[in-house]
């Protein structure tokens, strides 16, 4: 240790150093946190510390990964703020333009050797005292588990992670074993489960099971996770979206998915009641053998008030896969807009022999093959 007097560093210069390292020993401790708890798996863990060094006069944050038992191996790493997204080709600091009173939040992907992606910094941005401050955040995304005793346990973990992650108090989502109402005016971020309705998830469940939505958040995908969001299950059961707008997010903007966001399986029922709404949106599927960009329906669909598909994208089927059925009732819509095929079926892609859904509200899609903008076959 130098224990010269004369170092040349000013107390202030001193002061902020060492709040900088109290920062990367906040990330390094989160980051362990997460790995012993598993509260988030979309891919892999991996500890890298980082310092966040706020230019307000720029309106800019330099971003530097300086410590970790995991810093030797990362390659490149991308940042996403509210106002954007930066990639650092190397290791090596970026510097992040827009980061103003408007930035509410920031994460850091991190990629290492053998294509192994991690969520390696999570935080809170916020102004005190005129001053921009990022706060670590523990549980950035819900991570799902595979099954739950009874859905009212599942709310409750929900509920856990929301008041957490944004600082609320009351439960946001409540269940018993014949409905689940979501309260939530913020997005739930689904990391490494999606939320699922079936026997084998949720023990102790109705198989007539009804969801409503009260607040005017969504279902959103967590960047590097890739599965699906909202999947209906096997064994006979039937889902009814009951009351309000249910809107399940791929978040295109930021990450890739290897599914379509809603898997009705086989056997399995979806039913959209006259007060009801869902809309599926956003969703790039590039997984080649997944079929599907919004909805891949293997089961049955029935509309008694709206299903709205837009900005969706897949190889075949970019707004809905069908290979069951898919029906519109009287006084219910279907509207399927702006979605994309590489293939074929740009808006809807029915499967032969037995899949079915009304062309009516297929319109202004696009594949590439231009016989099948719209519908396959």
């Amino acid at each position: 240790m130098d224990k010269r007097t004369d170092s040349g560093v000013s107390p202030v210069i001193g002061t902020f150093l060492l709040l900088a390292l109290s920062v990367v020993m906040i990330t390094l401790v989160t980051i362990s946190v997460m790995g012993i708890m598993g509260s988030y798996t979309p891919v892999y863990e991996r500890s890298v510390g980082f310092t966040i060094d706020v230019n307000a006069s720029t309106n800019s944050a330099l971003i530097t990964p300086v410590s970790g038992t995991d810093l030797p191996f990362l390659q490149s790493y991308d940042v996403y703020t509210d106002n954007g997204h930066w990639y650092s080709p190397s290791p090596g600091g970026i510097n992040v333009t827009d980061f103003n009173s408007t930035v509410t939040f920031i994460n850091i992907v991190g990629h290492f050797p053998e294509y192994v992606d991690a969520l390696v910094f999570s935080g809170k941005v916020a102004v005190e005292g005129g001053v921009i401050v990022v706060v670590p955040v523990v549980n950035p995304y819900y991570a799902v588990n595979e099954s739950y005793d009874s859905p009212g346990e599942f709310a409750d973990s929900i509920s856990d992670w929301y008041n957490q992650t944004y600082g609320t108090t009351t439960p946001v989502v409540i269940a018993d074993s014949g409905s689940m109402v979501f309260y939530n005016d913020e997005p739930i971020l689904i990391g490494g489960y999606p939320i699922e309705i079936s026997d084998d998830s949720l023990e102790d469940i109705d198989n007539n099971f009804e969801i409503t939505m009260k607040g005017t958040g969504s279902i959103k995908r967590a960047q590097d996770y890739t599965g699906p969001l909202f999947v209906i299950g096997t064994g006979g059961n039937r889902v009814i979206i009951k009351e309000g707008t249910i809107t399940i997010d791929g978040d295109n903007v930021n990450t890739s998915a290897g599914s379509a966001a809603v898997v009705v399986k086989t056997g399995a029922r979806l039913d959209i009641e006259s007060g009801g709404f869902l809309i599926i949106q956003n969703n790039d599927n590039i997984n080649i053998s997944a079929p599907g960009g919004g909805l891949y329906n293997q089961g049955t669909v029935n509309i008694k008030q709206k299903l709205t598909s837009v900005g969706n994208s897949a190889y075949n089927g970019g707004g809905i896969y069908t290979s069951g059925s898919i029906s519109v009732q009287s006084g219910g819509t279907l509207s399927v807009t702006n979605n994309h095929a590489v293939y074929y079926g740009g808006g809807v892609y029915r499967e032969p022999p037995g899949g079915s859904c009304p062309s009516a509200g297929v319109l202004n899609n696009t594949a590439g093959n231009p016989l099948y903008q719209n519908n396959y076959p």
